[in-house]
Parts: structure tokens; sequence; C-alpha cells
């Protein structure tokens, strides 16, 4: 069993939770409200206080990257016996007073911050590797809403060319 790998892919649980792929997760995030997240990465279910969650974006990346880094290393499935990720969410409208010098393409001014204590675990029958991650996120609320796009709505052309 590769140990400094296991510890590694426990460290990425994390930082991918803080990190910028949340933001496919924002509109879950902010109707779930503050509490407490778990996911189950080997099978990629999520709960909110308990009770099933069926559209987080963020535990299928999680999922599909644990999934691959494995293969990618020789590490056996087999040998995990589990793989989580827990994360305590408190979710508060900033009503104007931003900590963040990140800049939205957006006309929206309620901002929502999002203060985050996440722990993943990875489980062998050997030994646990664990890892710790807090983090302060910040998003316009609604700011999905502006940006959905149709198909009929994406530009098909590349650098002049409608060939593509």
């Amino acid at each position: 069993m590769r140990r400094k790998r296991l510890q590694h892919e426990a460290d990425i649980f994390c930082q991918m939770f803080c990190g910028w792929r949340l933001c496919n997760s924002h509109e879950v995030l902010t109707s779930l409200g503050s509490g407490a997240i778990h996911i189950d990465v080997l099978a990629g279910t999520v709960t909110h206080n308990g009770k099933t969650v069926q559209d987080l974006n963020i535990a299928g990346e999680l999922k599909a990257w644990f999934q691959g880094d494995l293969r990618d290393n020789n590490v056996p499935v087999e040998q995990i016996r589990s793989a989580t990720l827990d994360a305590e969410l408190t979710i508060t409208d900033l009503s104007g007073r931003r900590r963040s010098p990140e800049i939205w393409n957006t006309k929206i001014k309620r901002y929502l911050a999002c203060d985050i204590q996440c722990h993943s675990r990875i489980e062998t029958d050997e030994k646990s590797y664990d890892s710790e991650l807090t983090d302060h996120e910040e998003w316009p609320d609604g700011w999905w809403n502006e940006h959905r796009t149709t198909a009929s709505s994406v530009p098909l052309t590349r650098g002049g060319s409608t060939s593509g």
C-alpha cells in the first residue's frame, strides 16, 4: 500500500471541497443551508444533517478523481475500507460586508458567506489517513440563475469560423 499516496488523497479531498470545484455546488448548498455534509467518496453519496442529498456535484467530482487517482497509482480500491469527507458549513448573508476580493461577473448585490470546517478520512485495514482544512467562501446569491445557458445561446464559433 502506498501510504504517502493515501495521505495525499485525503489532503486533496479537503482541498477540492474548499476549492474552485465547489462553485458547481453553490446552488444546492445555498438551498440546503448551514449544517453537516457527509460524503461517502467511494459511493458518491451525500447527506446533509443526516438526510440524503441527490445532486451535490462536488461528490461526483471527488469520486471520479479518487477512482482515477487510485487506478493511476496502482492502488487497488479493494484495499480501501472507507473514504469520507465531512464538512460543517455555516452559511450567512453578508449584507454588503464582503471579506473576499474576488470579483464576480454579476449584477447581484447580495452575497453569501460559507465558512467550512472540512475533515477527510481514508481507512484501510492497516491505517487511517486524515486531513483537515478550514475555508471561507463567498458567492453572489443566485448567480447560477444569471449564468444558465441553453445550447441555442452558446456561440458555436471559434476564431471566426463556424466549422469549429
